[in-house]
């Protein structure tokens, strides 16, 4: 198993080990995700988008920096070609987006509780499906869930009720509640399992079933500083739960056991909020990226 991590890294149990570093970024790093076959990774940050190749371990051709952006759609050497751009009703902080590869759906969430669902063709072009506001929420992740019929249910998390909406073709129907905060959400629809940030607490596991979710573990993650939302995912084929922390530690721990399988550090004490999983070359891989609130501080992966 490897990870890529900062400088000077360490897995606390050996069961890790750091595969290389990725540099560039200046400021946070907020999101990232990889590709399935472990080719590529995009890493958002304060200076923009980037894209790396993650079997060379160079950085590729991507979006600019700056002005208004849409979603990445496509990514491919040697060149970066922006296909879409587009704003979402309402504008907000863009908080959430996921692609359903089955259906070649887009969703997308933003904090004024909106979220549209839009297919994707062959050419990268999109076409809204539907557009939904949801009254008094502040959605932080969206996720494609269960089947229903020849479609997978929508998914919006709510960050402060703990709410999360089923949505249908358009509509809300039906609610969860889980009775904490929601920093973000991974979804394996596959194992039926499904895993959220708590900025507060850490992380849990739940169980989708017919009539609702079942809470099956929970984590503790220790908050050292004040409390921030944190990335969390399923890796080495959704065995492990990983998520990040305050103070330079990545957490991984068993899905079905409970118990924490390794630490993987980072630097001592700083920000380490952002995480992702996929299978470099066979092997699971755990990606994690600096977050120190300092634009002008470089941030590695």
């Amino acid at each position: 198993m490897s990870f890529l991590l900062s400088r000077k890294p360490s897995s606390q149990k050996n069961n890790y080990v750091c595969r290389g570093t990725l540099r560039g970024h200046s400021g946070p790093v907020l999101s990232l995700a990889a590709t399935d076959d472990g080719k590529l990774l995009a890493s958002g940050a304060a200076d923009g988008t980037r894209v790396w190749d993650l079997q060379t371990m160079q950085e590729m051709c991507g979006p600019s920096s700056g002005g208004v952006m849409g979603a990445t759609t496509s990514m491919g050497a040697p060149d970066f070609e922006e296909f879409f751009c587009g704003q979402l009703t309402k504008p907000g902080e863009v908080t959430g987006l996921a692609f359903d590869p089955l259906s070649n759906r887009l969703a997308v969430c933003n904090r004024n509780g909106i979220v549209q669902v839009h297919s994707v063709d062959g050419s990268m072009n999109l076409r809204e499906l539907f557009l939904k506001e949801i009254p008094n929420s502040s959605p932080q992740a969206v996720a494609f869930g269960a089947m229903c019929g020849t479609e997978k249910d929508v998914l919006v998390f709510n960050l402060h009720s703990g709410h999360i909406h089923i949505l249908r073709r358009g509509e809300i129907v039906g609610r969860w509640n889980v009775g904490a905060f929601i920093g973000d959400a991974c979804i394996d629809a596959g194992k039926g399992s499904m895993c959220l940030a708590d900025p507060i607490y850490g992380v849990s596991v739940h169980r989708l079933e017919d009539n609702g979710l079942l809470k099956v573990n929970s984590f503790k993650i220790p908050v050292t500083k004040k409390t921030r939302v944190r990335k969390v995912a399923f890796a080495n084929q959704c065995r492990e739960v990983v998520g990040g922390s305050d103070h330079g530690l990545i957490y991984v721990f068993d899905r079905k056991k409970g118990h924490t399988i390794d630490e993987l550090r980072i630097d001592p004490g700083e920000w380490a909020q952002t995480v992702t999983a996929t299978e470099c070359n066979g092997a699971p891989t755990i990606l994690a990226a600096k977050s120190i609130c300092d634009d002008a501080a470089p941030n590695e992966i």
